[in-house]
């Protein structure tokens, strides 16, 4: 690792640290945005709670006005027919003509008066445009019916409008006593229904005021036509034509958004007795402040960004940066074969640790030489680096080659008739008897224990590796260990061999093919050895 390495370090954290801080402030802005759109929602839901709580009130206030208004009109209408009826029961009936009922009617205070017979036959009156008709003539006449069939009932209609007369009429009837005949009394309701009409949800409404994004609707629960509205622009219009519909206000627990030409409203909705409240705001004016304030808080998290960044880059050059540059320039020693050079640093823990495991690496690279302390032969990690080396980048060094596994035989009866350094000096006579292979390269080396291997390569035929194969086997049966002048000890292996590219074309098949035949032998060597011990037994007997 190079300086500008080292350098990119800094820069590497610098940048990571960059990229975690703009994830963790869109994370947190994001989440930041949504608690405050939530907010805003709740504080939205909580004062139009508080509206529609106040409209309701109003309506039915105004309601209950309106019914009480209506009681005493009512009341006031039929005190007015029975006086009529009172004046004509003391009158001939050669009075009772229409200028006499012009008369009555002024002192009455009413607009009309109209005689029936007892069939309900328009008789007289103060219109005589009306003679000829009877409570038969139509639906609207038709009301006072029942006073046919009982005299003791006093009729008092509801508002209806005069089509003749372009005016709002209460008329009100009764029996006039003694005689036969009904008279009724028509009164003007104007006054009262202006009254009625400005009371009613649509005028109030009207003298609502709200922002000019919000409006607030009244719609009618059975053809959910709007029929107030604090914008005259909606009032009459069906609630389906602001792309709403009342299966998606049922499903709106706490509110819904939706689009209103290319507007995006909020919308929160209330059930009262005979309407549903709406209250529609632009989607910009409830949540305008929140991506001010989002962005005010994206500036004052940068600036704290780029102070940490200071704080950090500083820290990490001093600590890390410089840190890695000492260990650095001391494993390049090593690298290069100083193994007398060591590490220190220990500014921090961890790097402290590093060094002494650095340190320990290179005093176990110093005890552990590529030559096997006992036999003087390569060692393990020695024959597979060197078959690494061979099979990975000189491959085409390797021509006709061969693997030989080596296993030594009886090494555990030496150890126990002789003891252990007799059992050593065993494995340097099986080291010395393999070294007797030839070749144009070998690699002879101890595995581990009474395992040996041994790769010769580079030979131009297969012959001179089968005479190696040969020689080898001639050898374990002339190799002998003297221990004193009566004691030798017979120096014996089983070996297999693989051939490169007949058995595998990679070192680790050929050492598995090479085992196994190994292990065969050592099985047929064994056999043999017990049929030899067998036979001696039996000559003796």
């Amino acid at each position: 690792m190079n300086t500008d390495d080292i350098s990119s370090i800094n820069t590497l954290l610098r940048k990571n640290i960059i990229k975690f801080f703009v994830l963790a402030i869109l994370l947190f802005v994001f989440v930041d945005m949504n608690v405050k759109f939530l907010g805003n929602q709740k504080e939205m839901r909580k004062a139009t709670q508080r509206l529609f709580w106040q409209i309701d009130q109003l309506v039915k206030q105004n309601n209950s006005e309106i019914n009480l208004v209506r009681t005493e009109l009512t009341n006031e209408c039929l005190l007015r027919s029975q006086s009529a009826a009172y004046f004509l029961q003391n009158l001939d009936d050669s009075f009772i003509e229409m200028n006499n009922l012009r008369t009555l009617a002024k002192k009455l205070m009413v607009d009309e008066i109209h005689i029936f017979d007892k069939e309900g036959n328009l008789i007289n009156g103060t219109n005589p445009e009306y003679y000829g008709m009877s409570m038969n003539s139509g639906e609207q006449i038709s009301f006072f019916l029942p006073l046919l069939h009982d005299r003791t009932l006093s009729l008092c209609q509801d508002l209806v409008p005069n089509t003749a007369n372009s005016k709002i009429m209460q008329y009100s009837a009764c029996w006039v006593p003694g005689k036969n005949i009904i008279v009724q009394i028509g009164y003007d309701a104007q006054r009262i229904s202006n009254y009625i009409e400005k009371n009613d949800i649509a005028y109030i409404f009207s003298l609502l005021t709200d922002s000019t994004d919000s409006v607030v609707l009244a719609v009618t629960n059975d053809d959910y036509t709007i029929m107030g509205s604090t914008s005259g622009m909606y009032l009459g219009r069906s609630l389906y034509s602001l792309g709403l519909s009342p299966e998606r206000l049922k499903r709106a627990e706490s509110g819904i958004h939706f689009k209103i030409g290319e507007k995006v409203y909020y919308g929160i909705f209330a059930q009262c007795d005979d309407f549903t409240l709406v209250r529609v705001i632009l989607a910009r004016t409830l949540y305008g402040n929140v991506f001010s304030q989002s962005l005010q808080l994206v500036f004052y998290e940068i600036l704290i960004l780029g102070f940490f960044l200071l704080l950090v880059s500083s820290f990490v050059e001093k600590n890390i940066v410089q840190s890695i540059r000492d260990i650095n320039e001391r494993l390049l020693l090593i690298t290069n074969g100083d193994l007398s050079a060591s590490v220190q640093v220990s500014c921090t823990k961890e790097f402290k640790n590093l060094s002494d495991y650095i340190n320990q690496m290179v005093s176990q690279l110093k005890t552990e030489l590529d030559e096997d302390t006992l036999t003087g032969i390569y060692s393990r990690r020695a024959f597979y680096r060197s078959l690494e080396q061979l099979f990975e980048y000189n491959r085409k060094d390797l021509k006709n080659a061969a693997m030989f596994m080596v296993d030594a035989d009886g090494l555990k009866a030496v150890n126990d008739n002789f003891g252990h350094l007799v059992g050593d000096l065993y494995l340097k006579k099986v080291a010395e008897a393999l070294c007797v292979v030839q070749g144009k390269n070998r690699i002879v080396a101890r595995l581990g224990g009474d395992e040996f291997a041994i790769f010769v390569y580079g030979e131009d035929n297969l012959l001179h590796i089968m005479e190696q194969n040969a020689l080898l086997d001639s050898m374990r049966s002339s190799s002998v260990m003297s221990l004193s002048a009566r004691d030798q000890v017979d120096v014996k292996y089983s070996y297999g061999m693989a051939i490169y590219q007949n058995d595998g074309d990679n070192y680790h098949i050929l050492l598995k093919k090479a085992d196994e035949r190994m292990y065969q032998d050592k099985q047929k060597r064994k056999a043999a050895a017990r049929n030899a011990a067998l036979n001696t037994i039996l000559k003796n007997d």
